[in-house]
């Protein structure tokens, strides 16, 4: 049986204060995360800390690369796929991991600054972020999202 780890987070994005999280869930063959925030930006950065976290990275923390990323998309769900994928292809060719400073979204389409360290570490390899079951929900104030990713 699987250990379960639950993760509470409370970030700043955006000057405001976000409260939201993350806690993996059981999956057959691959990951999963179950994430949730108040705010559309904090579930897109936890969405991120999450998958991170599901690989165990070890960065460096010397002067950090900003970049600044824009996206596109037809929807919230590929959009979080899209965003996540970028983060991933990140840490796969370039050894970057990217903590979000400010994210900003309009219509299917985000803006974010994003400051990079080096890689020491992966511990577990993802390859994709999928769209298995992926739905972005919003009811009671809180956004909702279950993400998959492929090991």
């Amino acid at each position: 049986m699987c250990a379960i780890t639950l993760i509470l987070i409370i970030i700043i994005v955006e000057q405001h204060l976000i409260n939201g999280g993350f806690k993996e869930i059981v999956h057959t063959a691959d990951l999963s995360l179950k994430v949730w925030a108040t705010e559309l930006s904090a579930l897109f950065t936890i969405s991120a800390q999450g998958m991170f976290s599901l690989m165990k990275i070890s960065m460096c923390k010397s002067e950090p690369n900003y970049i600044e990323v824009n996206i596109n998309e037809i929807d919230l769900e590929c959009l979080l796929v899209k965003f996540l994928s970028f983060l991933l292809e990140e840490i796969q060719k370039n050894a970057v991991v990217y903590d979000i400073q400010n994210i900003l979204f309009a219509k299917n389409s985000l803006s974010a600054t994003l400051r990079g360290f080096p890689i020491i570490l992966v511990q577990r390899d993802i390859k994709a972020v999928t769209f298995h079951n992926l739905e972005v929900i919003y009811e009671k104030g809180t956004y909702q999202a279950t993400l998959v990713f492929d090991i």
